[in-house]
């Protein structure tokens, strides 16, 4: 008989939710969009009800009306987008404020005025300097700004959670306030030599520690889901969404590197089971947690990929679809020299420079949309070279990249990422990685799989992108996009 998981995949712009059965096949998907907010220019918000909402009705519809019978839902995976968090209040379970997102340039004021000093207490506990684009410095800003919930949070009366805790305690009735090692690491609020949050850093930002969830491990105790019309579903996996691609892709041993293209880009190099510190705006982290056993990255981050070639489509207009963007790029032989670098939210791994301006540089009078869509796209794969020159200096290794997420539909993308940084990129045609690596981490917990060897085997079929670019022609156009770079950030 078969067995099924429901998987929520809580993702920067849609809450999915899906069905997957014991032989590692989606058989069932609902996918909700939901609104982003931007009350001030590098302000970005979601509604924390808006999303509950959704995934709820994914489960219930799922559930109801999948292929599966309900006896046959042996429990809940749930992956999230990192460094989003949100606010509400303890008794009544409704949002004090909205959602601020992992973009949201909010904390900038806060990280500016610690010392370096603090600076350096920061790395020493939490392995990374502190950032404006992870949870504490946004959170710190948000109760500097409205000291009545501050007071309310030292109270006890408002908790906080990153978007996984927050689905957790709304769909166990409030029964479980709690999220994965990986997730807390991704605040800035937790100690990852120590494992636990961190009491001076909490201090230091006057974070009550009354307020926050439960680290657990990645199949830790999360509790039952109780949804009106269901029977009380198990909770058996959290993880967030990069971290939940490694898994999926089956990145269980040291040295695999998985890139996820999405709104933004995430680079994860599995490090193995020793923490390491922060080196060049890499964020050392736990990827997951099980048996007691913890797996620790480096991650760099791309603020802005899809993003831009969002933009190219809602506010210049010159695509129809993001799946335009291919064709359009293949259209010409190069950009003739134009640079776009995306840096709407300033730029990430390894230059975290909030003051960066988004710039396409290089236009000349025979300059067409063609040559400016094939920029946004080069400009992507030059953002992960960037944050590969991070991790292993200048000279690249000559292994593999595993890639998943919706921008590795593009063919283009993915050959012109081979060319530029001279590695395989492999694009594995399993859909949705972070759902499957959190629906993997829930059955092996379960017994559906029992042991890694029989995830690997429902490893689907892959494509390869082996370097075809000249090496020398490679590095031309990286210098040329370092030179960009400099522009933006002038």
């Amino acid at each position: 008989m078969k067995e099924y998981l429901i998987v929520v995949d809580q993702s920067t712009s849609s809450s999915k939710v899906f069905l997957m059965d014991s032989e590692g096949n989606i058989c069932g998907r609902k996918n909700y969009p939901h609104k982003q907010y931007y009350p001030r220019p590098g302000f970005v918000e979601q509604d924390a009800e808006e999303i509950f909402q959704n995934v709820e009705r994914g489960i219930r519809e799922i559930a109801l009306n999948g292929e599966a019978g309900l006896s046959e839902i042996r429990g809940i995976a749930v992956t999230n987008q990192t460094g989003a968090f949100a606010l509400w209040d303890k008794e009544t379970g409704k949002p004090v404020c909205n959602i601020v997102g992992w973009q949201c340039g909010r904390g900038h004021s806060v990280v500016e005025k610690l010392t370096d000093e603090e600076m350096r207490f920061f790395k020493e506990r939490t392995g990374s300097e502190p950032s404006a684009f992870y949870p504490a410095s946004k959170l710190r800003w948000v109760f500097e700004h409205d000291s009545g919930l501050h007071e309310r949070a030292k109270a006890g009366e408002v908790l906080f959670g990153t978007i996984d805790s927050w689905l957790v305690w709304r769909l166990t009735k409030g029964k479980v306030h709690a999220t994965d090692f990986g997730n807390a690491c991704l605040t800035q609020l937790f100690n990852i030599f120590r494992q636990k949050w961190d009491e001076d850093i909490l201090r230091m930002l006057e974070v009550p520690e009354c307020i926050l969830p439960e680290p657990l491990e990645s199949d830790g105790e999360f509790g039952n889901a109780e949804i009106w019309g269901l029977p009380e579903i198990p909770i058996c996996a959290v993880i967030g969404d990069s971290n939940g691609a490694l898994f999926g892709q089956c990145g269980f041993e040291s040295g695999k590197i998985k890139i996820t293209y999405g709104t933004g880009v995430s680079v994860l190099v599995n490090m193995g089971k020793q923490p390491l510190k922060a080196k060049n705006g890499l964020l050392p982290a736990i990827s997951w947690k099980r048996n007691g056993e913890a797996y620790y990255v480096l991650e760099g981050t791309a603020v802005c990929a899809g993003a831009s070639v969002n933009w190219l489509m809602e506010e210049l207009e010159i695509l129809q679809s993001a799946e335009e963007s291919e064709k359009l790029a293949g259209s010409v032989d190069s950009t003739e020299g134009v640079y776009f670098v995306s840096a709407f939210n300033g730029l990430g791994t390894p230059h975290w420079d909030e003051n960066a301006k988004a710039c396409i540089l290089g236009m000349k009078g025979g300059t067409g949309k063609a040559h400016i869509v094939r920029a946004a796209l080069e400009g992507i794969a030059y953002q992960v070279r960037d944050i590969l020159h991070a991790v292993y200096g200048e000279k690249l290794p000559s292994g593999v990249l595993l890639a998943d997420g919706g921008m590795t539909a593009n063919s283009w993308l993915m050959q012109f990422q081979a060319d530029i940084v001279g590695m395989t990129v492999v694009r594995n045609k399993m859909e949705d990685s972070s759902a499957t690596g959190a629906a993997y981490i829930a059955g092996l917990k379960l017994g559906i799989w029992k042991n890694i060897d029989e995830i690997k085997a429902l490893a689907k079929e892959k494509e390869y992108y082996e370097p075809k670019m000249e090496k020398e022609k490679a590095e031309e156009l990286y210098r040329g996009w370092l030179k960009a770079v400099e522009k933006a950030r002038t």
